[in-house]
């Protein structure tokens, strides 16, 4: 639009000046409709004309990627969080790996093959990501024996309980209550290379270490959802190759950061960050850890206490992943993020209100009967710890409206006092209904019953009644 003003304004100017030169201007120039013909030809001309930064590239070719930081070590706790999660800046850690015990021994198959022979992973059977790609289970030793012949990759969680989990190490940064108890899960990616991954968003804090090979990440900054479109998968969906910049042009206008990493360097990639994962041509494997969103150390003091004692890294085997509820906790504090504490109950709705999946429904009534519950002091103001305090009963709703993760009992729904009355109302009637078509099933069954007995006793024979004259002769 703004082109085609310029473009009519040139014209205008054009049309004035030629009325001042031929006859007295009388300040309306005549704009024909053969000018305006000349207009929409000329953008029609510059449209097939336009470049578009990036178009048919790469991910990130639309500009010279943006620089992330890069340090030598991990930094301890609360330096972790003050510089880095905090701020929501990314982090590349120059061979931080190279500290964990294992490093070395993860280049080898045979170690692989041997050590968790049985080891049940997940493939994907395709090197570029494709949701429409079936995967399929396999143990590790027939992965290792297939991987260099197939365009496949393997991408697994490291379950705690494994006996991977033992050489699978936490460094520093995240051995702190806040973080411990966040730990959502570790996974293994391990390809031949050539792995290719969506531009997507994760809805956790990622830590992730190359054990071998090379990978490129291309990432974008949240703050720019209003130029990314997600499908409902979390993921953008363009050919990350090569980028229709003509159909995304939004895309064009973000600024990417871009970092590669290679063997024994580590990355942190903020909550809600986008990124896209290349990797080299090359036998490729990272370890990567999910961990809950954090906006505020509440236990700061204790960590700093024990800041002498944390060792350098920790395995993943000592720890276990985080409860549900501890996490769902953790993500609805996570959406007040830039929200100044402590916070009314206004902002409270105001912040969810904005938050809410598309497609959902969110009561006031109930945000407001859910906010004086949290509101223990009844000052009418909370913080992120108060909603941290606050019984799983009471966040329960959010957890439903968020995460979809609430129990679907009448029971349950009728124990939530301030549950939304729409909702305990579907529920009611769900029940009603089942109990009404469980009444007519007992009394159908009862009444099948009946008729069966009564005809069995139509059906079977009368016993014969005793002679009276016989009687009083046995007498």
């Amino acid at each position: 639009m703004a082109v085609r003003q310029l473009i009519f304004f040139f014209l205008l100017t054009v049309a004035v000046a030629q009325k001042g030169q031929s006859d007295e201007f009388d300040g309306k120039p005549e704009i024909n409709n053969d000018t305006a013909k000349r207009v929409d030809d000329l953008i029609a001309d510059m449209g097939d004309k336009v470049v578009y930064r990036g178009h048919l590239k790469s991910l990130g070719s639309n500009l010279t990627p943006l620089k992330i930081a890069e340090r030598n070590d991990f930094p301890n706790p609360i330096e972790f969080f003050d510089d880095y999660v905090k701020p929501s800046k990314p982090v590349v850690i120059r061979g931080g790996a190279k500290i964990y015990p294992n490093f070395d021994k993860f280049t080898s198959d045979n170690y692989l093959s041997e050590t968790f022979p049985d080891w049940e992973i997940d493939v994907e059977t395709a090197k570029k990501e494709d949701i429409m790609k079936i995967s399929k289970a396999m143990n590790m030793t027939g992965f290792i024996e297939t991987y260099k012949k197939k365009d496949i990759y393997m991408l697994s969680d490291i379950d705690n309980s494994a006996k991977l989990a033992d050489s699978t190490y936490l460094p520093k940064s995240l051995l702190c209550a806040d973080f411990l108890r966040g730990i959502n899960s570790c996974y293994m990616q391990m390809s031949s290379g050539g792995t290719n991954s969506y531009f997507r968003r994760d809805v956790f804090e990622q830590l992730i270490c190359m054990y071998d090979g090379s990978s490129t990440f291309t990432m974008a900054n949240k703050k720019y959802q209003h130029y990314i479109k997600l499908t409902e998968e979390s993921y953008v969906d363009i050919d990350v190759d090569r980028v229709d910049m003509k159909k995304f042009p939004q895309l064009s206008r973000v600024p990417y950061y871009q970092a590669t990493l290679n063997r024994g360097d580590c990355i942190y990639i903020p909550y809600l960050w986008y990124q896209q994962i290349r990797a080299s041509n090359a036998r490729n494997l990272h370890i990567g850890t999910y961990f809950c969103p954090i906006l505020e150390l509440f236990s700061r003091k204790g960590c700093i206490k024990k800041m002498k004692k944390i060792p350098s890294r920790a395995p993943w085997a000592k720890f276990k992943a985080a409860e549900e509820d501890i996490s769902n906790k953790k993500r609805i504090i996570a959406l007040f993020a830039g929200v100044q504490q402590p916070f009314d109950r206004q902002t409270f709705f105001e912040t969810l209100f904005a938050e809410m999946p598309l497609g959902t429904q969110l009561d006031e009534g109930m945000v407001g009967k859910i906010f004086q519950s949290i509101d223990a002091d009844g000052n009418g103001l909370i913080k992120f710890l108060d909603i941290y305090r606050a019984d799983n009963d009471i966040l329960e709703p959010l957890y439903y409206i968020f995460h979809g993760t609430v129990r679907d009992t009448v029971e349950v729904a009728t124990g939530i006092q301030m549950y939304s009355q729409e909702l305990l109302d579907q529920v009611v009637e769900l029940k009603k209904k089942t109990d009404e078509q469980d009444a007519q099933r007992r009394a159908h069954e009862e009444s099948c019953q009946a008729d069966a007995a009564s005809y069995e006793l139509k059906q079977s024979p009368k016993k014969e009644e005793p002679n009276q004259n016989n009687k009083k002769e046995e007498l």
